[in-house]
């Protein structure tokens, strides 16, 4: 995987950071591609990492016991998301799934 650079590293909307400090966090992770419509995390799963978004567009939603889909939320780029599941080392409430190819 290449490293990022600092010109690559977009500050996230959540943290004050410098690029080159976001750089080398995210030097420390590894870089995937998702295809839209992959699911990234699912309900009940429990994530053993935290997730950049370095592009792309991500939804995290539930599911009613109607079947119906509730939007949480949407991370796009430059955000971290599921750190809360990471740290608390929880099951996850929603499902993160890939609305646009990403990585």
């Amino acid at each position: 995987m290449p490293a990022i650079s600092e010109q690559e590293a977009t500050a996230s909307p959540l943290f004050d950071m410098r690029a080159d400090l976001l750089a080398s966090f995210l030097n420390r992770g590894h870089r995937r591609n998702y295809s839209a419509g992959t699911a990234i995390y699912r309900a009940d799963e429990t994530p053993d990492e935290l997730f950049y978004l370095h592009q792309g567009l991500v939804k995290q939603f539930i599911l009613t016991t109607n079947g119906i889909e509730k939007v949480i939320g949407w991370a796009n780029p430059g955000c971290l998301f599921g750190e809360a599941l990471f740290l608390n080392h929880c099951p996850a409430q929603t499902t993160a799934i890939a609305v646009e190819d990403s990585v």
